[in-house]
């Protein structure tokens, strides 16, 4: 339906009133609370620059270009929907350079995290879909790292004894955090919340296979010529982002190899695997 309005009134209205004046302008870059771009995007996980991190040296906090930042993985992989569902069962956030940040960094891992300033308590979570395999994003309330917390020594979790420490845990809320802390600089992971960089469970199979033909089917930890027991022949993640499957991140290894990096211990690999392994070792005369 078209409808006709009549607006000759209002026009003769304005004509009366002169010719418009212009209003004040206002310089958005000189207000009393200027709202940086820097600023917008920390809150949304949304950085496209991540090398200004440091780490402030005397409280150990992680700082983004003068921003209070926290560092978390946000890639949960299979378990995804069980962190949406529950917070608590997730990665945790690092709020500061505790053990465990040093720790991954010493094996190179770090690039696992991305960082982020929002005090809602609400995390970017990634992770595929047991069901169908398809890449799931949500928000999930994830809880904060006990180490750092320990590092901090945030409102006395050092002292007394573990229902102290249990209490400053479950009584931690992120809005108070960042209120409390006026932290100076940092440095921080390559990573921010949604920056995926490949797409694993659709093309993982022929990355896999690519990468392995072009070492020749051969382990790059122990030498083991793999070329008649291919599946014997693993791909593994450098830097532990699975989505990164650039080939400076990827390192073909043996079922043994692989166990043994770090954060592996948990690969359930078959003794049959193992043990033809060590026989293949033998028989092409490698230690």
């Amino acid at each position: 339906m078209r409808l006709n309005v009549d607006l000759s009134s209002l026009e003769e209205a304005a004509n009366r009133m002169g010719p418009r004046r212009e209003g004040p302008k206002i310089d958005v870059r000189r207000g009393l609370d200027p709202v940086d771009p820097i600023d917008i995007k920390l809150k949304t996980g949304i950085i496209t620059d991540l090398t200004a991190i440091r780490i402030e040296p005397a409280s150990h906090l992680l700082i983004y270009e003068g921003r209070q930042v926290v560092v978390y993985i946000e890639d949960h992989g299979w378990r995804i929907r069980e962190v949406i569902r529950v917070g608590s069962k997730g990665k945790k956030v690092h709020v500061a350079d505790c053990r465990t940040l040093k720790e991954m960094r010493r094996q190179g891992r770090y690039d696992r995290y991305v960082a982020t300033n929002s005090v809602s308590g609400e995390f970017l979570v990634t992770g595929w879909d047991e069901a169908d395999g398809e890449r799931v994003g949500h928000h999930a309330r994830l809880k904060v790292c006990k180490n750092c917390l320990s590092t901090l020594n945030y409102q006395g979790y050092n002292y007394k004894n573990e229902r102290n420490r249990d209490r400053v845990f479950r009584a931690f809320a992120w809005d108070e955090f960042f209120r409390e802390y006026r932290p100076q600089f940092a440095r921080m992971p390559t990573r921010t919340p949604g920056g995926f960089d490949g797409d694993y469970a659709l093309s993982w199979d022929v990355v896999s296979t690519r990468y392995r033909k072009s070492v020749g089917f051969t382990c790059e930890g122990c030498g083991v010529d793999l070329k008649e027991e291919r599946r014997l022949l693993h791909v593994h993640h450098i830097n532990g982002v699975k989505t990164d499957n650039k080939d400076e991140n990827l390192r073909a290894l043996c079922v043994g190899c692989h166990k043994n990096q770090p954060l592996h211990q948990h690969m359930h690999i078959d003794n049959g695997d193992l043990d033809r392994i060590r026989r293949l070792r033998r028989q092409q005369g490698l230690s």
